[in-house]
């Protein structure tokens, strides 16, 4: 299935993933594609409306295909 990541710049970026795959995978996909470090950041979705646990399965949070996954930076210390 493909999931998207849109950033805070609204910039979307499309994944294949698999619905077992967890938040980890998805974030390691993401720094390897963009740079961005994966603790540099957490993955929201909107829908249930939850910050995504690492060690989550995407099937957890019921993402589907075309699911849009919201990515917001870490701040320092948090």
């Amino acid at each position: 299935m493909h999931v998207t990541i849109r950033d805070v710049n609204n910039n979307d970026y499309t994944f294949e993933v698999k619905d077992t795959d967890n938040i980890k995978t998805l974030k390691a996909m993401l720094e390897f594609k963009v740079g961005i470090p994966a603790d540099g950041h957490r993955l929201v979705c909107y829908i249930p409306g939850k910050m995504l646990a690492d060690e989550g399965k995407l099937c957890d949070y019921k993402i589907m295909h075309k699911s849009m996954i919201y990515m917001v930076t870490r701040l320092l210390g948090c």
